[in-house]
């Protein structure tokens, strides 16, 4: 049950073909599984033609923001009522060929999930690989309707922050070097080119980091990134700014072209008129259960929610 869940990602369809597939084989990835449908009894039915439809419906209705099935005219088969696209034909839309040698594609390490990963490491997994993917496709780091609080006294707006994107660049390999060493001290700032995952299994203060720019302005904004399932959001706060806090002074000293700092939440749930959450010194995005579909959109969204189902969040 569990496995065929994972190769799933919470769309039923895909999980009940991966029941029957895995009666056949024990296959522990959507990658394996694609494999077997590419060649399989669907294979004829999957044209490149159908596969760039769904590419451009997962694209726009990540930019747009809202679903855009109708427009689209996707059969249920490839969408369903909610947006979603099934991770096997999302997988296959982004990397047509299973058996390619090429370099790894973030849309299908985003959907590899391991069984013998840590929950909370598949989470981190999966928030770069996404990541990764809006990089590749030149898509804003948030959708129109991803919910950023603003301290009152910033002097840019929400709309600002969804103004930004990462570079091409960033879409390629990942900077492991840890921003804060053992002690908490700031060491070093990721650029605008590589993403940052630390590669140290226990670092302070944040899990990721990487650096956005304003598609207008051309000012650049560092997101600190805590993946960690935080039950407790005055912990979750307190580590972020910390974080925060050293890190602007850090910039001020070197004198970047850092110009905001943001940071982003996994948590179980909030209150967005919660005074701590009004309170706290830096723009924020909080993603829980009610916000997973804004911030990750609905064929990426599952593979979130059954990362946070296995750490108990829902």
């Amino acid at each position: 049950r569990e496995t065929a869940s994972l190769i799933g990602g919470c769309h039923w369809r895909s999980t009940m073909l991966a029941v029957e597939m895995l009666g056949l084989q024990e296959n522990q990835t959507v990658a394996d599984l694609a494999n077997r449908l590419a060649k399989g009894r669907f294979g004829t039915n999957i044209t490149v033609t159908l596969l760039d439809r769904v590419r451009e419906y997962i694209l726009e209705e990540y930019k747009s923001g809202t679903s855009v099935r109708k427009t689209r005219m996707l059969s249920p088969e490839f969408a369903n009522a909610a947006g979603m696209v099934p991770p096997i034909f999302a997988w296959m839309a982004f990397f047509e060929d299973p058996d390619s040698c090429g370099p790894p594609s973030p849309i299908r390490d985003f959907f590899s999930n391991k069984l013998g990963r840590d929950p909370a490491k598949q989470l981190e997994h999966c928030g770069i690989q996404f990541d990764r993917f809006k990089a590749q496709y030149h898509l804003p780091v948030f959708s129109q309707h991803v919910f950023i609080q603003v301290p009152e006294t910033s002097t840019r707006t929400s709309d600002w922050y969804k103004n930004l994107f990462f570079s091409s660049d960033a879409s390629g390999s990942v900077n492991r070097s840890s921003v804060f060493d053992a002690d908490g001290t700031v060491v070093s700032i990721p650029n605008r080119f590589r993403l940052c995952h630390p590669e140290l299994p226990n670092h302070r203060y944040i899990d990721r980091a990487a650096v956005a720019v304003n598609q207008a302005t051309q000012e650049e904004c560092l997101i600190l990134y805590q993946d960690k399932l935080n039950a407790d959001l005055s912990q979750a706060f307190l580590s972020l700014r910390i974080a925060a806090r050293k890190i602007e002074a850090y910039l001020q000293e070197q004198k970047t072209q850092i110009v905001s700092i943001l940071c982003v939440a996994q948590v179980v749930s909030y209150d967005r008129e919660s005074t701590s959450l009004k309170n706290f010194p830096f723009p924020m995005v909080l993603i829980d259960k009610t916000s997973l579909c804004n911030v990750y959109r609905g064929t990426f969204a599952g593979a979130i929610q059954y990362q946070r189902q296995r750490l108990g969040a829902e």
